[in-house]
């Protein structure tokens, strides 16, 4: 099997090697590519933060602002990895800013069944970000 190979220079070096060196040598670059991938999620260059929206001076917390905006895509993440119908109800709750009663009465069931499914999903959310 073949496998490439680019130099710091950007020069790009073909090799034929037994396919048990290139499946090791492929792990290796997904390895590489998924870590790098983990570090340019966890730092955030002040010029992203422009393009965002976000105005930089030097009052500006930037941490926090940081942390928050971390949380907020840690959340959302999360969100992503709940049922659709858990989905619907954090939607519902949250966003239309529907009280319990009347997604109860929507749904045809009673308050406290709304209450024990938003309960399970604020565990499952827990479960998933801490």
């Amino acid at each position: 099997m073949k496998i490439k190979y680019e130099s710091v220079t950007g020069e790009i070096l073909e090799f034929e090697v037994p396919n048990d060196v290139a499946e090791v040598c492929i792990k290796i670059e997904n390895s590489t590519r998924k870590q790098d991938r983990k570090e340019t999620r966890r730092h955030i260059s002040l010029s992203s933060l422009e393009e965002r929206g976000v105005e930089v001076s030097e009052n500006t917390d930037i941490e926090n602002h940081i942390i928050e905006v971390q949380k907020t895509e840690q959340l959302q993440e999360a969100l992503k990895m709940l049922l659709p119908e858990q989905q619907e109800l954090i939607f519902k709750v949250f966003f239309c800013e529907k009280s319990i009663t009347e997604i109860a009465k929507e749904e045809g069931v009673t308050k406290s069944a709304i209450c024990s499914r938003l309960n399970t999903i604020y565990r499952k959310l827990k479960e998933i970000m801490f």
